[in-house]
């Protein structure tokens, strides 16, 4: 006779999910929390720049709003194998359709957060050098997009969760990590050489100005590639499982959220020109406003030649002219000769 003990009913058995939907449900619930943060900083922006173009606040929308689809999507592809199908070994051994059409979805949400900042250097370089870097990093930034609906087109064509981790998917999936982490690098790194070669002028105020955009850019620029990274490294750690899904998932909300966090940034970076009329002189102050308008790619309003007209600049008032961190503009206001 069997004993007893070890007949478990069917309907009992344990199942590992830690290969497979344990990592997924872990991104799915941090993905929920960039998500929410970015409710936080949309919020923020529409309450604290009201004078922004309609243009940016429609794209700045229209951006959040596929951030929140995508996340709706995540969620709607767990519901039919942990609830609906709760305990069904069919329902688990399958790829769900909607958290493979994710994949194309977060592709590309980050290549328009990408090209947004790309755009930027172009504005902040000069010379043939501002060409090189949307030559250099445009094909690999639509590479994504690509590769992208190809792992869809091939996931769908099986729909065994077994497919996600066959070689040619693991191939494709290091590629796009891979090219993902080396654009977010590159970006971070463009912006901070052409900020800092805005670093030569001779007063102190002006050089903090830029400085606070450098920390900026690093601080914002650099977490979406380290989380590539960590994603890069999942993947080729683990090949035979998906555990590179807790932290695939929230990687565009992250994207999302830096790019509103340059945006919302705008205040802070404001309020250290303001200094420039507090504590420094009229001729920091238009130096200070110089070097802003240097990077906005805007036309200077200082005198030219040796014109005896002085000049005060107040730059604690601002008109945002383009939907760059560094379009921070001044007006200017004629003072006695």
């Amino acid at each position: 006779m069997s004993d007893p003990a070890m007949a478990v009913p069917i309907g009992l058995m344990s199942v590992d999910l830690s290969q497979t939907y344990g990592p997924i449900v872990i991104g799915a619930n941090l993905a929920c929390v960039a998500w929410g943060v970015s409710c936080m900083q949309l919020f923020l922006y529409y309450t604290n720049y009201e004078t922004d173009t309609v243009a940016l606040k429609t794209f700045v929308l229209c951006l959040w709003l596929f951030d929140t689809a995508s996340q709706a999507i995540v969620l709607a592809g767990l519901w039919p194998a942990l609830i609906t199908g709760w305990g069904s070994l069919a329902e688990l051994s399958i790829s769900q359709p909607l958290l493979v059409h994710h994949t194309w979805i977060a592709a590309i949400i980050g290549a328009i957060v990408q090209i947004f900042f790309l755009r930027r250097i172009y504005k902040l370089s000069s010379g043939r050098t501002k060409y090189i870097f949307p030559i250099v990093l445009m094909p690999l930034i639509f590479w994504q997009i690509v590769g992208a609906i190809l792992y869809t087109v091939w996931e769908t064509q099986d729909s065994s969760i077994g497919a996600l981790t066959v070689h040619r998917a693991i191939v494709l999936e290091l590629t796009l990590r891979s090219d993902t982490a080396f654009i977010d690098i590159a970006i971070a790194a463009a912006m901070i050489y052409s900020l800092l070669k805005q670093r030569s002028t001779s007063f102190s105020r002006s050089r903090r100005l830029v400085h606070r955009l450098i920390i900026l850019t690093a601080v914002t620029g650099l977490w979406t590639a380290i989380i590539a990274l960590i994603d890069l490294s999942l993947m080729a750690s683990f090949p035979t499982g998906l555990q590179f899904s807790a932290v695939e998932f929230p990687l565009n909300a992250l994207y999302v959220n830096a790019l509103l966090a340059n945006l919302n940034a705008r205040k802070y970076l404001r309020n250290s020109d303001v200094e420039f009329n507090t504590y420094g002189s009229d001729t920091e102050a238009n130096a200070g406003a110089m070097v802003l308008q240097n990077m906005s790619g805007s036309r200077s309003t200082a005198p030219k030649g040796n014109s005896a007209v002085a000049i005060r600049v107040d730059t604690s008032h601002f008109v945002d002219t383009d939907y760059t961190l560094d379009a921070l503009k001044t007006k200017d206001t004629p003072d006695a000769a």
